[in-house]
């Protein structure tokens, strides 16, 4: 009996150290982390446009619906 209460309690301190390391972190909502948040956000959308287009993909082959097709393992 003794071991099962031990169990518990180590797994009821497990739960509550992951819970608490994967719990989201409060937010500060004074006006200059916000700034500097939109700032950060116009500068990853700026990055992310491509600068020239891309070409269009056209399939070499047909496949039919009812046959497998074999995808690379090694991507």
């Amino acid at each position: 009996m003794k071991k099962s209460s031990a169990y518990l309690a180590i797994l009821i301190c497990m739960i509550g150290y992951t819970v608490a390391m994967h719990a989201e972190p409060e937010q500060d909502t004074s006006k200059p982390k916000q700034a500097s948040t939109d700032k950060t956000e116009k500068e990853m959308t700026k990055q992310t446009v491509p600068k020239k287009p891309l070409k269009e993909f056209t399939p070499s082959e047909e496949i039919s619906i009812d046959k497998p097709v074999a995808f690379p393992v090694d991507i």
